[in-house]
């Protein structure tokens, strides 16, 4: 499993992406990811929400999230980071 962040200024603030895959094209993977919540612009124990743009299911995450990805159901999540206003 490979995880990677895109974070982009706009001019109402910024988006945020997260991408996590499964490289293995035979069976399904577990891992658990953690982040470096301050690349993200977030504190250690900020938690926030994510949505997967390619299922629309939803999650709240934070510094540490396990994910289980299976290449026949759902190979990778595509998450959009929604946060709260502080």
């Amino acid at each position: 499993i490979i995880c990677w962040s895109k974070r982009a200024p706009t001019p109402d603030g910024e988006d945020l992406l997260i991408v996590v895959v499964n490289l293995d094209p035979h069976a399904a993977q577990e891992a658990t990811v953690r982040l470096d919540m301050a690349a993200l612009g977030m504190t250690a124990d900020e938690a926030f929400e994510v949505r997967d743009e390619l299922t629309s299911a939803h999650w709240t995450w934070g510094a540490t999230n396990y994910v289980r990805l299976d290449p026949a159901a759902e190979p990778a999540h595509v998450l959009v980071v929604r946060r709260t206003p502080r």
